[in-house]
């Protein structure tokens, strides 16, 4: 599940589970986290002891992995296991769009987050050697493009212009032009993640 805590300052929230990845919401005051089994998770924000509250808890898919961005406040779920769906959420939990059509959706990455403009995501398909481009505006799925063998991790530049694919068997780094959503190179390297 992810899970949307609340905070103040600083705090830990007891048999929490394993925080598999987490996101910052600045604007709202919100650390989003996957909790999979054992572990807690603690969230900073400030100089005194609060304990933070869980306001939201969200299912997600098989590898604990979401993205979150804080300009149009959509929290994008690829459920991998076998269900081959990605859910898009608003903050508040409720459920905006389940896509459908993925092959082994594992990783998702958004562009153009950190220059204010809620550009497109993109979701890994580790089965299918491919990145389905979602349109965030719409909740719909935009797009797909053939990358390497095996993609697993995804990132973006700072800029939104580009996105890495990790082809953890394909042994390349495929690098996306996301102003015309196609692979603009290919880096070889050995066994990317």
């Amino acid at each position: 599940s992810v899970a949307a805590l609340t905070f103040d300052n600083v705090g830990s929230i007891a048999d929490y589970g394993a925080a598999q990845q987490i996101a910052l919401d600045w604007l709202y005051n919100k650390i989003f986290a996957t909790n999979l089994p054992s572990s807690s998770l603690s969230g900073v924000s400030g100089t005194s002891l609060v304990s933070p509250t869980i306001t939201t808890t969200l299912p997600v898919g098989a590898y604990g992995i979401f993205t979150y961005n804080g300009f149009v406040t959509r929290i994008i779920v690829p459920n991998g296991g076998g269900t081959n769906t990605v859910s898009i959420y608003d903050t508040d939990g409720n459920l905006l769009a389940t896509l459908t059509g993925f092959d082994g959706p594992s990783n998702v990455a958004q562009s153009n987050v950190l220059a204010g403009y809620p550009g497109p995501a993109y979701v890994t398909n580790v089965n299918g050697d491919s990145v389905t481009v979602i349109d965030i505006d719409n909740n719909t799925v935009a797009g797909t493009i053939s990358v390497g063998g095996g993609p697993i991790g995804i990132a973006t530049n700072t800029q939104g212009t580009e996105v890495y694919v990790a082809n953890s068997t394909g042994d390349s780094v495929s690098v996306i032009d996301s102003a015309n959503q196609a692979v603009a190179a290919t880096i070889p390297v050995t066994g990317p993640n």
